[in-house]
């Protein structure tokens, strides 16, 4: 019915399609280890992204302690699933207010400093009260350690946080 080589062809592709896709999940749940490490170091933990499917993303992952001090900062960016976070030594010791106005401390770039900031916006809505509108969708912030938020939305819908995994806080497939 098929000729062997087409068969070789479809099942290579296949293979490598299924190797890809572990290896992604590989790198996911790396994150999220280093994540439950960085909120072990504050209050507040957040994760923002910069860049858009054509170019390449950046992750950032940040925690404050309770007076708004980044404690902690780890970045993910890379075209492969080789990347591994990286710590970002440089906004250590900011305040909240600090990150992402004016120009990048030195050695984090530009890509960086917009997916710090887009992290920090997060902490300050939760800390100014949370707002209403639709601006607040895709948030998503910490309390204490992993303990859920009491609002964890993610594409304006709430989510199940009895339904996360207790040794990284993450529920499964990286939506949290």
């Amino acid at each position: 019915m098929f000729r062997p080589e087409t068969l070789f062809i479809v099942f290579a592709l296949a293979g490598g399609w299924l190797l890809q896709l572990w290896m992604s999940t590989q790198q996911m749940r790396g994150f999220h280890r280093h994540i439950a490490e960085l909120r072990r170091l504050g209050s507040q933990t957040s994760i923002g992204m910069a860049g858009n499917t054509y170019k390449r993303k950046t992750y950032v992952a940040i925690a404050v302690d309770e007076d708004g001090v980044v404690q902690g900062a780890k970045r993910l960016a890379g075209f492969t699933v080789f990347a591994r976070p990286k710590m970002i030594q440089a906004v250590v010791g900011l305040h909240l207010d600090e990150l992402g106005s004016g120009t990048p401390p030195a050695g984090v770039d530009d890509k960086t400093w917009d997916a710090i900031d887009h992290a920090a916006e997060f902490i300050r809505k939760k800390l100014a009260g949370g707002a209403d509108d639709d601006s607040s969708k895709d948030e998503h912030v910490d309390d204490d350690f992993g303990e859920a938020a009491d609002d964890d939305v993610i594409d304006g819908d709430t989510v199940d946080v009895s339904a996360r995994d207790s040794d990284t806080g993450y529920s499964g497939g990286g939506m949290s």
